[in-house]
């Protein structure tokens, strides 16, 4: 691929319904896209959180499409009589769903 093929690959990614899972951790936010293996970060406050692993998510998908990796698709998201003690965040605040391990 070219490094515009690239970046276009990238933008399409991270526009797709990738789930995050935000869990506190000693005064922090420990963030993660689980359909991403290894791709994860944290911060201080969830917006901080969140702001990092959309970073992340953009790294960890360039270096994947660089490597000609296959970019799994997001999982789909359990129903609301499915989740036990998760709230979820607005996506129109993210960009895209996310929920809170409590």
């Amino acid at each position: 691929m070219t490094m515009e093929a690239i970046e276009q690959a990238v933008e399409h990614y991270m526009t797709k319904p990738y789930r995050i899972e935000l869990v506190p951790d000693d005064g922090g936010w420990y963030v993660r896209i689980p359909d991403l293996p290894g791709c994860m970060s944290q911060g201080d406050t969830i917006e901080e959180a969140i702001e990092m692993i959309r970073d992340a998510q953009r790294g960890w998908l360039f270096v994947s499409l660089s490597h000609n990796d296959t970019i799994p698709e997001p999982s789909p998201l359990p129903s609301l009589w499915e989740r036990s003690s998760t709230v979820v965040e607005p996506a129109e605040a993210t960009g895209m769903p996310a929920s809170v391990a409590g």
